[in-house]
């Protein structure tokens, strides 16, 4: 499972954050804009598309009057949203693969980590989303508890 990124604490009013308030207020407008390009790729529906407005619109009001809880929720949401949107493609399987395999150290064992990591780069090469997402279950479960992707 995803969490969210580690923001800094941020002060609840905007003369406190001042200083973090643009940064992440940058990140949130590329997390939209990056959704609206799943939405393209994917091919989202209304129910889509509505969604990224009503996001939009929290966005460009947490610009006019920003305090620190606001934007975290509104960046939260928006996470959870990219997250949605990549789950209706094809990439989640591939973007979930690529994190397990980086994390094959923490695996408990190692040589059925390879084994499992050669055969889910088989099926990235020929495209095989339902023996990617088998591999997917396998490393998982050979992830040392505490340890997750």
């Amino acid at each position: 499972m995803l969490s969210t990124p580690d923001w800094p604490d941020l002060p609840d009013s905007v003369d406190d954050a001042s200083g973090l308030l643009p940064s992440l207020l940058h990140e949130l407008w590329d997390l939209l804009n990056s959704c609206e390009d799943l939405i393209e790729q994917v091919g989202g529906g209304r129910a889509e598309r509505r969604e990224l407005r009503i996001l939009r619109t929290r966005a460009s009001a947490v610009c006019v009057d920003a305090s620190g809880t606001e934007l975290r929720q509104l960046m939260v949401r928006v996470r959870e949203f990219q997250i949605d949107l990549l789950r209706c493609g094809d990439r989640w399987d591939v973007l979930v693969f690529h994190s397990l395999a980086d994390l094959r150290e923490e695996m408990t064992s190692r040589p059925q980590a390879d084994a499992a990591l050669a055969e889910g780069r088989r099926a990235l090469a020929e495209g095989d989303r339902e023996a990617l997402s088998a591999v997917n279950r396998r490393l998982r479960r050979l992830l040392r508890p505490g340890g997750e992707a």
